[in-house]
């Protein structure tokens, strides 16, 4: 409970997963709707589970109404399927050349951008709403001939982990950190500002990774003793943006408290913006090639 940032902002148990937890014991699920929609599918949780519960599937299973979210008949899609290394850039990405070439280049060689980067998936996911299984197994369907996937939306990464957990899909954070790319760029005075939502999604595997970046870089992290990366609270679909609970300024103050970085680097292309109101250049992962003078 105390990992989660509904609970830090507000104050109120139960708003977290363990206060819906409380409440089912005794009420109907009608009474945790509140608290459902609160959440912003961070995944703060899930690592911390003594129960080993995987808290965001089960929290937007229940506030989808849908429960187990594998029915619907698999679809051979007509045209394009994903071949190789495939990126599925977010649209503020897709809708920035530069961004996207450097991104692309981050990567390595051989990699392309897959047409269907499933946004409204995670829209879908994010908003509460059914999502149709057909699209669904028509998005997985189209991504089980790939070799090697990259996504930059934490929800995508984990619809794709839940599916298809044999296939290699990545965070654009851990593909740059196993190429290398990061440990000559960044040092003890960077704040590096993990995607919570993909983290989370793979955190057994991923904590280490993160962790041999920090011991050889020196960088400071947005992660508390238990290694739990704390959000944000910005997303690419702004979901009920008058209703939510978590406030962008209150989290990132939070997270610098007591790191005086002279630079933000942030995996999540949409953290820029919170972060930029502070005393630090702030650069989307893939810009640090430039920054560091590796493009032209």
């Amino acid at each position: 409970m105390l990992s989660c940032p509904v609970w830090h902002n507000t104050g109120d148990p139960f708003l977290t997963f363990c206060g819906r937890a409380r409440i089912l014991q005794s009420s109907t699920e009608e009474n945790i709707r509140d608290s459902l929609n609160a959440c912003i599918l961070c995944g703060s949780c899930e690592p911390l589970c003594s129960y080993d519960i995987n808290t965001v599937d089960r929290t937007i299973d229940a506030r989808s109404g849908s429960g187990e979210r594998t029915g619907g008949t698999p679809v051979t899609v007509p045209g394009a399927r994903a071949n190789g290394k495939v990126l599925l850039a977010n649209s503020l990405i897709l809708n920035d050349d530069t961004i996207l070439k450097r991104t692309l280049e981050a990567l390595g060689e051989e990699w392309s951008v897959f047409e269907d980067n499933g946004e409204d998936i995670s829209a879908s996911l994010e908003a509460g709403n059914q999502v149709d299984n057909y699209r669904v197994n028509e998005f997985i369907d189209m991504l089980s001939t790939a070799d090697e996937i990259v996504t930059t939306d934490g929800l995508i990464f984990r619809v794709i982990k839940r599916f298809m957990p044999e296939l290699n899909v990545m965070g654009l954070g851990e593909r740059m950190i196993t190429r290398s790319v990061l440990e000559e760029m960044i040092g003890p005075e960077d704040l590096y500002i993990i995607d919570s939502r993909t983290y989370h999604s793979d955190f057994k595997k991923l904590a280490s990774i993160y962790d041999g970046l920090r011991q050889k870089t020196g960088c400071m992290m947005n992660l508390d003793l238990n290694r739990v990366a704390t959000p944000s609270g910005v997303t690419i679909h702004n979901r009920n943006e008058d209703k939510k609970l978590v406030d962008p300024a209150r989290q990132v103050a939070w997270i610098l408290e007591g790191r005086p970085a002279k630079r933000i680097i942030v995996e999540k292309i949409e953290d820029r913006e919170p972060f930029s109101g502070y005393p630090a250049d702030v650069l989307f992962i893939t810009e640090i090639l430039e920054d560091n003078g590796n493009l032209g």
